[in-house]
């Protein structure tokens, strides 16, 4: 059983590198972490044979794309594995370009249609990569969290309730929505709110510079700004993979609030955040579509 990624992203260890880490059978990982820092071994170290399986997540390039209809040619079964969806995602997004989706949200496509079967993290996403494919072999494998990295600190210390947001929670785009509730919280002597992650601020004024944000979203970004300038949140900066557990524990949350603004990309996403931030010993409260 081969377990391929196509990056060194965080989505990269919790769907390649984890399941590869408890597979109990013959494997092989092109991921291993350095340092702390996750490492993509070159792909021609790779060589899946007749008979094998290999599971490819996420392909966004040509290349990865080739390599796996190669290898499929050679009779290795090809299982594509990806947890996100390239349908919905908002223009308001730093990391959207317009181009380089285009492009992703190709070889997404190719690769849904071309595996023998196909895994992703929640029902709905199942859904969608299903009505893509004629056989409907579309297949639900939930994350992974590795329990044994999280050392809850129960230790508390400071009479305030600590409140969390954390990952893609922190762009304006999810935030925008949640303006009022955050200065309820804020105004609230009694509540340290904490982001723990990139803000992206820079990116976005960088957007707003060539008028590629609405009002509304630069308007959430500016008054975020202002919190974190003045004391009023707590900012910790984003830490790598090898640390993030540690480092998730050692904030002392009690509640990670996760808001999300109600769409069909938002609707694809996994409880990962839930799974992580239970570990660590906090309540969490997400966002209700239905």
């Amino acid at each position: 059983m081969y377990f391929i990624a196509t990056s060194p992203s965080v989505c990269s260890y919790v769907r390649s590198y984890l399941p590869h880490k408890y597979y109990e059978g013959e494997k092989y990982c092109n991921v291993s972490q350095k340092n702390g820092e996750l490492v993509i071994q070159k792909d021609q170290e790779i060589k899946p044979r007749k008979g094998d399986v290999f599971v490819m997540h996420r392909i966004t390039s040509r290349a990865h794309m080739e390599l796996a209809l190669k290898w499929q040619l050679l009779g290795a079964t090809f299982i594509y594995d990806n947890d996100d969806t390239y349908l919905g995602v908002s223009k308001d997004s730093p990391f959207v370009d317009a181009v380089e989706h285009i492009e992703k949200s190709t070889y997404n496509h190719m690769a849904v249609m071309g595996a023998d079967y196909v895994t992703e993290t929640t029902n709905y996403l199942a859904t969608e990569y299903a009505n893509m494919r004629e056989d409907k072999k579309a297949y639900v494998i939930p994350n992974m969290v590795d329990v044994d990295l999280y050392v809850p600190n129960f230790s508390k210390k400071e009479k305030k309730t600590r409140v969390l947001l954390t990952g893609s929670v922190l762009f304006a785009e999810q935030l925008h929505g949640f303006d009022k509730v955050l200065q309820y919280l804020l105004n609230n002597e009694h509540i340290q709110v904490v982001f723990f992650g990139e803000t992206q601020i820079e990116k976005y004024e960088k957007l707003k510079q060539e008028k590629k944000i609405s009002d509304d979203i630069w308007k959430s970004i500016t008054a975020t700004k202002k919190y974190i300038e003045t004391g009023k949140i707590e900012v910790h900066e984003t830490v790598n993979v090898q640390h993030y557990p540690e480092k998730l524990c050692e904030l002392n949350c009690d509640i990670s609030l996760v808001p999300r603004e109600d769409n069909h990309f938002n609707r694809a996403k996994s409880n990962i955040k839930y799974l992580e931030c239970s570990c660590a010993g906090m309540i969490t409260i997400g966002q209700g579509f239905d």
